[in-house]
């Protein structure tokens, strides 16, 4: 009996062994994909930022050779090429364009931002050195880790945070991410199970604060248990 029991025992470490293994090496390739994907978002994103800013100066641009056509419609030379213009203007919705562009700029930028912060979240969770205790800021540590559980939380919850003021703690980085996911996802099944399928949210809150030398981090939840 002895000997079945060690060797079962032999048989679970083994196979922990080959998870936090596996675990490890899809952690570096989160990380990888994560900065592959920074570089690219970043180009889009610095040239977005440079068609929005140039965009009012060209607005104007057409604004004051609009006032020049009409100043000059009158004159028997100018009054063909005028025309001509006005409806190349009507005819390529140029007012729609200039109305709408800086809001479609906008938004793209936004979209952006959200993927960049998706990124960013990712190379913060995909933390592969699970052993190696570093300074880290918790803050972000909590931050990053709701973004990457945004997708559980976002259709039964509301996410809230009350970060304080920390300074940077010693610890497991990844096993302090690992460790704020699974209560965070917790919650939002907690949660699901009270609201089910009546549309209502309920709401989960992190909470980071100092108690003397140490740091706590809380999550709490309108959910069942």
């Amino acid at each position: 009996q002895k000997l079945r029991d060690a060797a079962a025992e032999r048989e679970r470490m083994e196979a922990e062994l080959r998870l936090a293994q596996k675990l490890e090496s899809v952690g570096r390739l989160a990380a990888g994909i994560a900065h592959e994907i920074n570089t690219p978002v970043q180009f889009v994103s610095d040239n977005v930022s440079f068609v929005r800013d140039a965009l009012p100066g060209l607005i104007d641009t057409i604004a004051r050779y609009r006032e020049l056509a009409a100043a000059v419609a009158d004159y028997p030379d100018a009054a063909a090429p005028a025309a001509a213009a006005a409806t190349a203007a009507a005819d390529g919705d140029v007012d729609y364009a200039l109305q709408h562009i800086p809001e479609a700029l906008d938004a793209t930028l936004h979209g952006l931002g959200r993927v960049a912060a998706i990124v960013r979240s990712m190379k913060d969770f995909a933390h592969p050195d699970r052993d190696e205790r570093t300074l880290v800021d918790l803050n972000r540590a909590v931050e990053s880790t709701l973004v990457i559980a945004a997708h559980e939380c976002k259709y039964v919850a509301d996410v809230a945070t009350e970060l304080a003021e920390l300074a940077a703690v010693r610890c497991n980085a990844g096993e302090i991410n690992q460790a704020v996911l699974n209560l965070v996802i917790n919650a939002a099944h907690a949660i699901r199970d009270v609201v089910g399928e009546t549309g209502a949210r309920g709401k989960i809150t992190v909470r980071t604060r100092c108690d003397g030398d140490e740091v706590e981090i809380a999550v709490g939840d309108t959910g069942t248990g």
